[in-house]
């Protein structure tokens, strides 16, 4: 529905979903003052877009919501390697 209009007519997918212990509470809560620190939120992927480095290395950047705000996500190299298999729309 959000494809076709733009935004969602019925509640967000992840509305009512519990965060397990240790997420941050959404999107929204995420400021400068976190830098440096692990953050772990429940969100999911709206689009991808796969990056290769001039070191002929591959990344991604992801753009993740959450029903309270978005977010830019960077996957680099080591950690596209690591983690991108799961990284779907």
């Amino acid at each position: 529905e959000k494809e076709l209009l733009g935004v969602y007519l019925s509640a967000h997918p992840l509305h009512g979903l519990t965060r397990p212990d240790g997420y941050t509470a959404s999107l929204m809560d995420i400021t400068s003052d976190l830098a440096g620190q692990t953050v772990r939120v429940l969100a999911m992927v709206t689009s991808i877009r796969k990056l290769v480095t001039k070191r002929n290395q591959a990344m991604a950047v992801a753009a993740i919501e959450d029903g309270d705000g978005e977010a830019e996500l960077v996957l680099f190299p080591e950690a596209y390697e690591r983690h991108g298999e799961a990284l779907t729309e």
